[in-house]
């Protein structure tokens, strides 16, 4: 068994703040997530698929 967790790297503001992250920003915690997921020895790390304009 693998165990796992995914995301969709999404572009969301911070609690409390109206402006969304940049694209660049977005990826770079993604790739802090991933880091993160994978010291604490996870399997998997899933990448979801979005189709708009900021990917």
């Amino acid at each position: 068994m693998e165990i796992g967790i995914d995301s969709f790297a999404s572009v969301m503001p911070f609690p409390g703040d109206s402006s969304p992250l940049s694209s660049v920003d977005a990826m770079a915690q993604l790739l802090e997530r991933i880091e993160l997921a994978d010291q604490a020895g996870l399997d998997v790390f899933g990448i979801g698929e979005h189709h708009r304009k900021e990917f």
